[in-house]
């Protein structure tokens, strides 16, 4: 009976929000949009407050709220901005379902905003269903960098308009969230550096090394480790897990998502920005496939990048796909349908047979112990 409730909120939840936000982006005036994205954010938040235990990184948030980061045994410490947030609301003396509930504001916010600078150009619907059945219940667990992720979203979304003093400030503030968002910076400077045509070669020249040294994981390795300085970061692509995962069973994962957005090629032609962001995508699935040696740790890191599928996604529902060579039409709403199909099924998935999110009702109270989460 607790799957089934479960199954019962969660799909409303991925269902409802959606449709909310499609109804709040289709005001005309930006300040109602933004007072409804608000009003959304927040109350999709709650859910995350009150999730109880869900992840593994939960119970470490709870322990370094309640009695401060001493209490957390880590490889490497928080980052300034989250202490910081952190210490403000605990000088307020409210519960730590309140803390979370802010960062899971601003990371609806954030992504919100993304969808709402581009709902000209994607379907709405599709792209927040897409961000409410992965980021949004990935934040239920890896708070910090779900809420870097969002922020550097939005950046990248700047960035494609030429706002790039205001990306790169953005990029900077979600490293002071989690610090492994520096390496969007370093796709930005590229970015800008080579803008225009040029920044589609630096693009394919980028998935190309990346294909390279993911190959040859060691010297991937190595060069982090020079870069940074640090063994920890160096063994997110050095460390081997034991997973019995492979290549082929990854890929075979997210072959959907990669057959609809190449079979998009040609819509991208016409609105080159959404190509450079479909290859961002891309190199973010190609990092993460590195997760097959390294469990979960490279994947967060691909995460950053494999995020623009909110955008990729959304752009591809509200295009035909055409191949005029044999003369066919692939319809918009079967393309959008099978978005939703796919996505649905891995958030399924992800909470029922991977168990990441826990059960309704949850558990409260838990007992507080040290965790050394990313």
């Amino acid at each position: 009976m607790n799957y089934f409730f479960t199954l019962i909120i969660y799909t409303l939840i991925i269902l409802l929000f959606p449709f909310c936000v499609q109804f709040a982006l289709n005001r005309k005036e930006k300040a109602q949009r933004i007072w409804f994205i608000i009003l959304i954010s927040l109350l999709a938040a709650i859910f995350v407050g009150f999730r109880g235990q869900s992840g593994t990184d939960t119970v470490m948030y709870m322990a370094n709220y309640e009695f401060g980061s001493t209490s957390v045994t880590r490889w490497v410490e928080m980052e300034k901005g989250f202490i910081l947030l952190n210490q403000v609301f605990r000088k307020f003396g409210v519960p730590v379902e309140f803390f979370f509930i802010f960062i899971s504001f601003l990371t609806n916010f954030f992504a919100l905003l993304s969808i709402d600078k581009l709902r000209d150009y994607i379907n709405v619907y599709v792209a927040s269903f897409v961000y409410f059945t992965t980021i949004y219940f990935q934040s239920f667990n890896i708070i910090r960098q779900t809420l870097a992720v969002s922020i550097c979203l939005y950046a990248y979304v700047l960035f494609m308009d030429k706002k790039y003093i205001a990306s790169v400030i953005l990029i900077l503030i979600a490293a002071q969230i989690h610090r492994t968002a520096y390496l969007c910076l370093v796709i930005i400077i590229v970015g800008i550096l080579f803008k225009g045509r040029k920044s589609k070669w630096t693009i394919g020249i980028v998935i190309l090394m990346l294909l390279i040294l993911v190959m040859h994981r060691n010297s991937f390795g190595n060069l982090v480790l020079a870069l940074t300085h640090n063994q920890y970061y160096a063994g997110y692509i050095l460390r081997d897990s034991g997973s019995s995962s492979s290549f082929i069973t990854y890929y075979l994962k997210i072959s959907p998502v990669l057959i609809i957005s190449f079979l998009n090629w040609k819509n991208y032609r016409s609105n080159p920005k959404f190509l450079v962001l479909f290859g961002l995508m891309l190199m973010g699935y190609i990092l993460s496939s590195l997760g097959v040696y390294t469990s979960t740790e490279v994947n967060r890191i691909g995460l950053y990048f494999t995020a623009l599928n909110i955008i990729i996604m959304g752009y591809c529902a509200n295009n035909n796909i055409t191949f005029d060579h044999l003369k066919i039409l692939l319809d918009k709403r079967v393309i959008t349908t099978l978005i939703i199909i796919y996505f649905f099924c891995t958030m399924i998935f992800g909470i029922f047979i991977q168990k990441n999110n826990q059960i309704v009702p949850y558990r409260s109270n838990p007992s507080l112990i040290s965790n050394g989460g990313i």
